[in-house]
């Protein structure tokens, strides 16, 4: 796989995760997750896994436009995200042994484009999952740590584009 070479070649420590596209990415309900070395690894774990449901109903944001979701489903069929199960729920637990389903809603916001949400935490998908890393996200000194320099005159400071009066709208 042509993405994985260049990932190794950059030395990117998840380079591997890569070679799991092929066969499919496991979602980590009541399996483990193999941890990516770039991130801090957790200690979370399941005591007592909770039992999958699948629920038959959609949050009101979707009950209440029934034509959007429609129209968006059949985006999500036709681009190949997801496909229709002919024999329903029962062929689909026959293939397979565990299935849940979460509760659809669509986000309507002025100016965004419409899109479906399901909510995971109703199945018990989330209760079941842990990931194996803490996601830490940058503080503002982290970045001022990697992207500024160290050092600069004042009169850089002050004469750069960013607070030049000319930038500003001053004449």
């Amino acid at each position: 796989m042509l993405w994985h070479q260049l990932a190794c070649k950059l030395k990117d420590p998840d380079a591997d995760f890569l070679l799991q596209l092929v066969g499919g990415v496991r979602l980590g309900v009541n399996e483990t997750l193999t941890p990516s070395p770039a991130w801090p690894s957790s200690t979370a774990s399941i005591d007592e896994p909770v039992p999958l449901l699948t629920c038959d109903s959609a949050w009101k944001s979707a009950l209440d436009h029934p034509d959007v979701v429609a129209s968006l489903v059949q985006d999500e069929i036709d681009a190949g995200f997801i496909v229709e199960v002919a024999d329903g729920l029962e062929a689909l637990q026959r293939q397979f042994p565990r299935v849940a389903f979460g509760k659809l809603g669509v986000v309507i916001t002025e100016g965004r484009a419409r899109r479906l949400v399901v909510d995971s935490s109703i199945s018990n998908v989330t209760a079941n999952t842990v990931l194996p890393n803490h996601m830490l996200l940058p503080r503002i000194a982290d970045v001022q740590m990697e992207c500024a320099p160290t050092s600069m005159d004042l009169e850089k400071w002050f004469n750069s584009p960013w607070t030049s009066p000319r930038r500003a709208g001053a004449s």
